[in-house]
């Protein structure tokens, strides 16, 4: 008998993302309640241009297992992507939850540029502009060219030069 999710996993590895679908579709089928391949079904459609399919099967895997931090990473990676963060905030408890949830990745992934600059856009954000210039700082020292970064830093200081401006 097939393995299907070795298959599929295979197949979507060596970049046959097109061919992978299936095998994945398959599995979700005889286990409809499955994150993991709700969560290769959302990868695949994202990496496919499908936002919308991805989006939806990252959030039924959350709805299944709502700490599955891959699926919480892809959705972010997919509204990052796409330029909607305000999804960012209807989908996750709290501001508080989601800040806690990305200082812990940050801490876990000390090298990675992305967890810093979110930091930094959900401080931003939150109006919170002292904090958001550190975060997209310090992303900006993980990777000097972090252009969303710098764009975002820049509007920050416009920000905090606004504010201070104003309080004169």
């Amino acid at each position: 008998m097939i393995d299907k999710l070795k298959v599929g996993k295979e197949l979507f590895a060596s970049g046959k993302t097109e061919e992978a679908k299936p095998f994945f579709t398959d599995l979700l089928k005889e286990d409809s309640h499955n994150y993991e391949i709700l969560n290769y079904l959302g990868v695949a459609n994202f990496t496919l241009g499908d936002y919308n399919s991805a989006e939806d099967f990252f959030l039924q895997a959350l709805a299944v297992k709502d700490d599955y931090k891959e699926a919480f990473i892809n959705l972010v990676k997919l509204y990052h992507a796409t330029e909607r963060w305000e999804k960012t905030d209807i989908e996750i408890e709290s501001f508080s939850a989601a800040m806690t949830f990305f200082v812990e990745l940050e801490k876990k992934y000390p090298e990675n540029p992305l967890f810093p600059y979110i930091i930094g856009f959900l401080m931003y954000e939150r109006g919170k502009h002292g904090q958001a210039k550190d975060a997209f700082n310090n992303a900006l020292k993980l990777k000097t060219d972090f252009y969303k970064a710098m764009y975002y830093l820049g509007l920050t200081n416009i920000a905090l030069n606004l504010t201070f401006r104003n309080k004169r």
